[in-house]
């Protein structure tokens, strides 16, 4: 579970901001969205996101592939990313996720694993929980 955040601009007092809230457990992107900052208020964002977690600094292909790779694991499962990541996802530019060769373990022990978050209705973690129910019975028959 995490927050990635994506800075890019030439000005360096306006910045443009893409926010993207993972759940590397089960559901993938969960959310996506673009903003565009003073940066005075954007350093703001950061300090707030830095009180409650850890930042950790990445060079952009790392960052690019881990969203690729857990939106196709998401997929495999059976859950699309957040409505406007395609849209938001664009703010990389040219940036290529197959510069890196990091490796990225997603799930529990490589199981999806749901985690019911704070706005998520009984409906929606039922149908999550439907959703993985489905996939694990897919991998079995498969075996």
């Amino acid at each position: 579970m995490g927050t990635m955040v994506l800075v890019r601009g030439a000005d360096p007092e306006y910045l443009s901001c893409a926010n993207f809230l993972l759940d590397a457990f089960c559901l993938g992107v969960k959310d996506a969205y673009f903003e565009s900052l003073p940066a005075d208020i954007l350093q703001g964002y950061v300090d707030v996101l830095s009180a409650v977690d850890r930042l950790e600094p990445v060079d952009p292909s790392y960052a690019r592939k881990l969203l690729r790779d857990l939106v196709a694991w998401a997929r495999v499962i059976g859950f699309a990313p957040a409505r406007d990541f395609a849209a938001v996802e664009a703010l990389f530019g040219d940036v290529n996720a197959d510069a890196c060769d990091a490796r990225f373990n997603f799930g529990l022990d490589g199981k999806p694993t749901y985690i019911q978050g704070p706005h998520d209705t009984d409906a929606d973690a039922s149908r999550c929980i439907e959703i993985v129910e489905a996939y694990e019975r897919r991998l079995k028959d498969a075996a």
